[in-house]
Formats: C-alpha cells, structure tokens, sequence
C-alpha cells in the first residue's frame, strides 16, 4: 500500500498551535527498575517549555498503520494494538542531530498514554537535560536493553546510533550506518522476551539543514572542533562492537525547519520468532530495516503533495490561523 494514496493534500493541515522516579537511597538506585514516571505537572512543564515549541517549529505529522496496512493521521491506530502485558519496542531511523527522539517519546505519551524509555547515546548522560532525566532515557549498552526487557518496559531503539544522526550529505535515510545484518541482537532479544516490534520511519531534518561536509576544507573544520572540545567530548559510535568512525555533523541549520513526518507501520509479533534461531532472526532484522526504509521512501514521495512541507507557505499560515 502505497502512502501517497492516502496523503492528499486535504489530508495535511498545518498547525496553528520531588521527582518519584529519584526515590531510594542513590547508592542503591536502579535507574531501570527503581525509576519512576514523572509527575503529569512535570510532563506538562517540560512539554510546555521544551516539547510543543519544537513540535510547532517542525510541524510534525503522525500517522499510523492497521493490521490491513492502511495508513490514517495521528496514532490512535497504534494505541489499539498495543498489549501492556508484553514488552514494546519502537526502531526506526534515527534523524539528522538526533532530535527525533524528544518529539517520538512526546507524541507516543501524549496520544497513546505509552511511556517510552529512549536508548540515548551515552555522551548524553554526561551532560543530562531535563527531557532525558524527566522522560526516564537511559545510555545505550545490551545489558540495559536486555534489562528493560525483561522488566516489560516500553523502549525506544535507534539502531543506526549516532553514526546515523550525525550522517553526511548524501547519506540521509540510507539506512548505511545500521549493524549488519548479522548483528540482529536486538531482534533477538525482543523475540526471547516475545516482544512487539514496531518499525517507523522518519524524515525531515536533513532537509532543515546545509551541508558544509563537501567543502574543501570539511576535515580542517573537523579537527579543529575535536581540538576544541577535547578527545573526550568527540562524537564515537556507541555500539558494543566499536562500529564506525564518526565526525562532528558539519551542518548549519536553515532560518525555518522543513517538516517533519512520521510514519509507524504495523506491529511485529516476535513470539513468533525462535530466538536460538539465528538465520530466522537475521531476517526478521532485515524485514523490519526494509519496512523502514520503504517508509522513508514513502514519505518523501508523498510530501510532495503536501502544501504546507514549504516553510515559506507553512509558516505564515500557522502564524496567522
């Protein structure tokens, strides 16, 4: 099912629009299993403060997909699959500077009431802000993700990392920078604890952005911002298997952000999937980086019809109505 028959240009509106989890003593504080949900007036600060600016700024749009594969606006199609008595997972592609995840987690919570836990780089957890600590996001590593499993927590993965987020110019929505296809771990991981699996795609943040990365002098720039910051404060790849070389994003945003689109596709049932079973899981792995990729396909050739993708019509109409 193609998503262009669904987005018609009716279809797309523009927008006019003591902490529990700290409890305990802190040498004894499980950040996974001791961590609390924030308050609804915390919530309510931090989305009003943080959260709702940005989704306005990038007028983000939501759509969600049934068990028949049609596509409708908004995630109330995702709310009605989803079973709290197992563990959910939410993978897809992780956008240009990695601010996808802030307005992902907001949006699930806002309209399906699921709390979502975000696997974060762990630089971030030297310089914590108020979403990661509020909204319960924890450094990425394969015990932590097995651990949130096993205690049935709602997890956001973005497997391509921060190698994917920081990607160059030619480079967005390539899905280049996922694992290969022979380190599924997290596939299997979900399908030993009979997880829900469910793939979205994203876009719209490499085109908020000028590359800078192809010019000339693009590694004398980058040298001189590890020197600047120091070696520990440089971007690496997180994963456990030392993944790939990464350089500081060389880009300069634009004077207004183009829009941003999200596209959750159907729920992956992996109590299906026999978790010893290597090959059976190496192509669940690829199903679900496929299912991806199509989505992000898809997105790009539908917000072609889009009226309001261009800032230059979207911005003035959302400050007027």
């Amino acid at each position: 099912v193609s998503v262009s028959a669904f987005f018609l240009p009716t279809t797309f509106k523009a927008r006019g629009r003591d902490s529990p989890r700290r409890a305990g003593a802190a040498e004894n504080y499980d950040p996974i299993l001791d961590w609390k949900p924030p308050t609804s007036n915390e919530i309510a600060q931090l989305q009003q403060r943080v959260l709702e600016p940005m989704k306005a700024l990038t007028s983000a749009v939501f759509f969600s997909t049934d068990e028949q594969g049609a596509r409708h606006e908004g995630l109330s199609h995702l709310s009605m699959n989803y079973d709290s008595s197992k563990p959910i997972l939410f993978v897809s592609n992780h956008q240009l500077a990695g601010f996808d995840s802030w307005i992902v987690v907001n949006e699930i919570l806002d309209q399906c009431g699921i709390f979502v836990r975000s696997m974060t780089h762990p630089f971030l957890s030297k310089n914590p802000s108020s979403f990661l600590e509020t909204f319960g996001c924890l450094p990425v590593s394969p015990r932590k993700f097995y651990k949130l499993m096993q205690s049935n927590q709602p997890i956001l993965l973005f497997p391509g990392g921060a190698r994917e987020s920081f990607h160059k110019t030619n480079e967005a929505y390539s899905m280049i920078a996922w694992p290969t296809d022979d380190k599924a771990d997290f596939v299997r991981i979900a399908a030993k604890f009979g997880a829900t699996v469910v793939p979205f795609s994203s876009v719209g943040a490499a085109e908020s952005a000028f590359f800078l990365d192809e010019l000339p002098f693009a590694d004398t720039i980058n040298q001189a911002l590890v020197q600047l910051v120091g070696a520990d404060n440089a971007p690496y790849d997180a994963r456990y298997d030392g993944g790939e070389t990464i350089s500081f994003p060389l880009i300069l945003p634009k004077p207004f952000p183009a829009r941003h689109y999200f596209l959750f596709g159907t729920p992956l049932d992996m109590s299906t999937v026999d978790y010893k079973d290597r090959d059976a899981c190496k192509q669940k792995y690829k199903e679900i980086k496929q299912k991806i990729q199509n989505g992000c396909w898809d997105l790009m050739r539908a917000r072609e019809q889009d009226p309001y993708d261009d800032p230059l019509r979207r911005v003035p109409f959302e400050t007027l109505w």
